[in-house]
């Protein structure tokens, strides 16, 4: 035997030896001209495809992927050359009723010369791990339809849309179950057949779903089997294949998530209903939170409606008797002692005018965003106090003092910081005993922090120590036995519009140690940045 015909031997060993492992492959492998034509295919292909080998030689490699994914596939092995000579390319198509995702591995093989010389291709079935990745996606997205869909109708939409990209969501609803009205809602329903908005609990599917807290799949004989059982009533258009999933948040069941076909029994799978569950959750929190989110907006528009009405009507009202007090004032002469009692009518009505306008103010504050603006606290404080001391001219003396020496001072704060300022001076006002008010007001920055100290120093009563947390709660007052320190809820409307503006409020003795030289107001507000 010469040498030439051992190395033949060994070649032909090699080739047997490399079709034997090739035809073993999952994978799809296939050689193919540089004009399309196979050339070679495994057990593989051939299985794929449904046909022999000798009848797949020589016909078109790119025949085989669809009119699209063949222009696309044809203009990118074109781009391969020597140096770049492999690409990967992934793609979907259908297969039996179900898209299937494919990734194609194509490597371009040339001659000593650099001739294009022939391609192979190794084809993978990644449908599994796509679905997958879409699966993750899918869960991510419908968590994350809470922040963008402001509805819950839109959220069903969102859901739907979302599903539809890895099942068949062409006849989709959502159902709510109401335990104490015993039914069921669609509150979502796209049905090519039916349509309905709510229905008694009954023997429906949904209610078998609910009932069992158990997802099902199930043909149209299987329908008829749970029908012929009694488990169930079929209602509306009996469907080819149905799936439900029960909605589960901890114990609870809140309804049955469902898909439906009407011509196809083959439209869903088990691998459909493992997904479907799997999502199931993250549907159930997306709704309850939304339908939460719905609730309150409801309560508060409602709350809302009944304050504004309180409010407007209880003002009518007072300013009504607030008008015949000043008129009786005016056009009678009165007993010193009697005058004093009308004259007290007319301030409490004036005092609840006050209150209400705070009650309205401190729902609004706990609603709306604050938006933080430069305001000149110099400008706005002596605004107040001029207006206090007309207010003010005939009861008491008033000695107003501040430290601000520019012409302007900026805090970050808004229009409610009007609000703060005459309900620190108003009350130190209210609650100094003595014939003669004084009130002083100072500031410093507290560089390190950005932000303004401003103290409000008053010679009023003061405030025992125990109540210097409690003035600031809703509706709380001081427990001194001699006075009451201000409504709670100007302290609280106060506390809250600063707590809003990223500051603080506090307050001390205005002489460390003794509170009946009275009190002081402490704020720390932000400041604008200089640049």
């Amino acid at each position: 035997m010469t040498l030439s015909n051992k190395e033949e031997i060994i070649i032909l060993q090699s080739k047997i030896s490399y079709k034997s492992i090739v035809d073993e492959q999952s994978n799809l492998i296939s050689r193919f001209s540089p004009d399309g034509s196979l050339i070679f295919v495994n057990n593989a292909f051939c299985e794929y495809y449904g046909m022999k080998r000798e009848n797949l030689i020589g016909r078109n490699w790119f025949s085989f992927l669809g009119e699209r994914e063949s222009k696309i596939t044809r203009r990118k092995v074109k781009t391969l050359s020597p140096e770049k000579n492999t690409l990967t390319h992934e793609f979907s198509k259908k297969n039996n009723g179900e898209i299937q995702w494919m990734e194609n591995s194509i490597k371009a093989i040339f001659d000593e010369d650099g001739k294009l010389y022939e391609y192979q291709n190794i084809a993978s079935d990644i449908t599994d791990w796509k679905k997958s990745e879409l699966i993750q996606t899918v869960f991510f997205n419908v968590s994350n339809a809470l922040n963008t869909c402001k509805d819950l109708n839109e959220l069903f939409i969102t859901i739907r849309d979302f599903l539809g990209l890895i099942i068949n969501t062409k006849n989709f609803f959502v159902a709510l179950y109401d335990e104490k009205k015993h039914r069921i809602s669609l509150p979502f329903q796209i049905d090519e057949k039916d349509k309905f908005k709510s229905f008694p609990v009954g023997k429906t599917l949904t209610a078998y779903v609910i009932k069992t807290k158990q997802a099902l799949l199930a043909t149209e004989n299987k329908l008829y089997e749970l029908k012929e059982a009694g488990e169930i009533e079929i209602i509306g258009t009996i469907a080819k294949i149905w799936l439900g999933v029960p909605l589960i948040i901890g114990k609870e069941i809140m309804g049955v998530v469902g898909i439906q076909s009407y011509s196809d029994e083959h439209t869903f799978s088990e691998k459909d209903l493992v997904v479907l569950e799997f999502i199931s959750g993250q549907i159930a929190i997306a709704i309850a939170k939304k339908r939460d989110e719905e609730m309150i907006i409801i309560q508060r528009n409602r709350a809302r409606f009944f304050n504004d009405l309180l409010a407007h009507d209880t003002n009518n009202f007072n300013h009504g008797i607030t008008s015949f007090l000043e008129m009786v004032l005016e056009t009678g002469e009165f007993p010193e002692k009697i005058r004093q009692r009308i004259e007290t009518c007319k301030h409490l009505s004036e005092e609840i005018a006050a209150l209400i306008t705070k009650v309205r103010l401190f729902a609004e504050i706990d609603e709306e965003e604050i938006e933080l603006i430069p305001v000149d606290f110099k400008k706005t404080l002596l605004s107040s106090i001029k207006s206090l001391k007309i207010q003010h001219s005939n009861k008491k003396k008033i000695n107003f003092s501040h430290d601000f020496i520019d012409s302007k001072f900026n805090v970050l704060a808004n229009e409610f910081l009007e609000i703060v300022i005459n309900n620190l001076l108003n009350n130190a006002i209210k609650h100094c005993h003595k014939d003669e008010v004084t009130i002083e007001v100072k500031h410093s920055i507290l560089k390190d922090k950005n932000v303004c100290k401003i103290e409000f120093r008053d010679n009023g009563v003061g405030i025992v120590e125990n109540d210097k947390i409690n003035i600031f709660k809703r509706l709380e007052r001081g427990s001194s036995e001699k006075i009451v320190y201000g409504f709670g809820i100007g302290l609280t409307l106060v506390k809250n519009i600063i707590k809003r503006y990223d500051g603080e409020i506090w307050v001390e003795d205005r002489v460390d140690g003794d509170y009946t030289q009275g009190a002081n107001f402490v704020l720390l507000l932000p400041i604008p940045n200089k640049n």
